[in-house]
């Protein structure tokens, strides 16, 4: 049986001819990858013709581009060669962009969009979870200095209650050292920090390196360290002990709208309706920072208990009976410990498990609503938009384009 898009090929209503599209993508890393994958997504579900130049590995300066001839390219621009190569080719692009901004393109260009930096993230993750020590941890060669950047400004900004640590030189002999000296540099690194301490590393496997270090040195995770992850890559993430927490930059969401905005562009709309938007950045919590640093006891007594039966329609004053202090000094140190109140830590427990909910189950609003404590679907989606930016609807959506 046809496809629509096939019966509309036959019908003539769409261009049957093959669109040559180059795709630069440092598969190298989980980016290049999640980007490929969604790219990948969007064609297949289209049941697009699109005949694919695709530049393996770390793709530095693209050098099959100087004999292909195509219709469209998505590249992530990560070094100046490629931004060079890239201008002299008069067709629709989509870039994914870590240089300056676009110039010297004569045909129509999209540039990603995004909202919230990874750093932010990662920084407000681990503040809410109560760690007032955090620390970046980049490559051993030091890669990693926009986040380090995003990070640092973000605990700066914060205020005197949060110290940032700066992560070791790197070594300038990387290249030459033993595995085991690196694993001996970040030990020692991660000893010498104080405890508790959260530290956010600039990609999953260096997240899975300082986890390694940890156990060496008999740090417990989350306990005595935390440890985040970005890029949110399975083939790493899957094989930690405890499971490691990653910003999820939506990558493979961000492959799929970049091919929607190509697709829109190689067949003549005009470049700022194609806009490939990227989606806010998230963390996906797991076992490594799966916990609450507080010092205050009742602050600790009442986060357990809100943590195990939030979903249960309790109410702050079901949280004060399993403490001995007065609402308002429950609320007052509540503020003092974690930036919000007993009342915004119940909503957003339940608002996790509702995303948890929309992702992995085909439940309808109602009953979603009813397992997350909350009192109908109505109250659901004013909950969820305030909180995420979008409808629980919207986030099912995007959710199941991920999975397609």
């Amino acid at each position: 049986m046809m496809s629509l898009m096939a019966l509309k090929r036959k019908a003539g209503l769409i261009a049957s001819s093959p669109r040559r599209v180059a795709l630069i993508l440092d598969t190298a890393g989980a980016v290049g990858r999640q980007l490929l994958e969604g790219i990948t997504r969007y064609v297949q579900a289209r049941d697009l013709q699109w005949l694919v130049h695709f530049e393996l590995g770390m793709a530095e300066d693209a050098p099959g581009l100087r004999r292909w001839q195509g219709d469209g390219i998505i590249a992530r621009v990560r070094t100046p060669a490629v931004e060079a190569a890239l201008r002299d080719f008069d067709v629709p692009k989509v870039l994914d962009r870590r240089l300056a901004p676009v110039e010297g393109h004569r045909s129509p260009v999209v540039k990603f969009l995004s909202t919230l930096s990874a750093g932010k993230v990662a920084f407000e993750h681990l503040a809410e979870r109560g760690f007032r020590h955090l620390a970046f941890s980049p490559l051993p060669d030091g890669q990693g200095w926009d986040r380090l950047e995003q990070f640092q400004e973000a605990v700066e900004s914060a205020g005197p209650r949060f110290h940032f640590h700066p992560p070791p030189e790197p070594a300038s002999n990387h290249a030459e050292a033993s595995d085991d000296e690196l694993a001996q540099r970040l030990t020692a690194w991660i000893t010498a920090l104080p405890k508790p301490v959260g530290i956010y590393a600039v990609v999953d496997l260096q997240g899975y390196r300082v986890l390694e270090a940890c156990r060496a040195a008999g740090y417990r995770v989350p306990d005595d360290v935390a440890v985040l992850g970005n890029d949110d890559d399975e083939l790493v993430w899957a094989l930690c002990t405890p499971r490691l927490s990653s910003v999820d930059l939506h990558t493979r969401e961000r492959g799929y709208r970049a091919a929607a905005a190509l697709d829109a562009l190689m067949n003549g709309m005009d470049p700022d309706r194609a806009l490939a938007v990227a989606p806010q950045a998230h963390v996906v919590v797991r076992g490594s920072t799966d916990a609450i640093f507080v010092g205050d006891q009742q602050v600790r007594n009442a986060v357990a208990y809100i943590r195990d039966h939030a979903c249960e329609k309790i109410s702050v004053a079901d949280v004060l009976k399993q403490t001995t202090i007065s609402r308002r000094a429950l609320e007052r140190r509540f503020h003092q410990a974690l930036r919000r109140s007993p009342a915004e830590e119940i909503r957003r427990v339940q608002i996790s498990e509702a995303k948890r909910l929309l992702a992995t189950t085909e439940f309808q609003m109602p009953e979603i609503a009813l397992r997350c404590g909350l009192a109908n679907a109505s109250r659901l989606t004013v909950a969820f938009k305030r909180v995420n930016g979008v409808t629980p609807t919207a986030f099912r959506r995007q959710a199941r384009i991920l999975k397609s």
